[in-house]
C-alpha cells in the first residue's frame, strides 16, 4: 500500500474528469494501462481506501496547508 500512495513513476497521470466526459476520456487511452482511482465527492477530505480499508481520511484542507508549508522556506 506504501508503494501505491507514494511512488512517483514520470508516466503517471492524475486527473479529474467529469462523469458525462469519462468514455471519451477512456478512449483517448485505448490501448494504456490507466485506471479509475476514485470519485469527487461533496465531502471536505480525502478519503482512500483499498477494499474496505481505509488507508487516509484527512481533512483536505489541512492537507493543502501541510503542503503549501513545505514551500514557504
Amino acid at each position: 500500500d506504501l508503494e501505491l500512495l507514494y511512488s512517483e513513476p514520470q508516466s503517471r497521470l492524475v486527473v479529474t474528469v467529469s462523469p458525462h466526459h469519462t468514455a471519451a476520456f477512456e478512449t483517448l487511452f485505448t490501448g494504456q494501462p490507466m485506471g479509475r482511482l476514485g470519485s469527487v465527492t461533496q465531502s471536505p477530505a480525502l478519503t482512500l481506501r483499498r477494499g474496505s480499508v481505509v488507508l487516509c481520511d484527512e481533512p483536505a484542507e489541512a492537507l493543502a496547508q501541510a503542503f503549501k508549508a513545505t514551500l514557504a522556506w
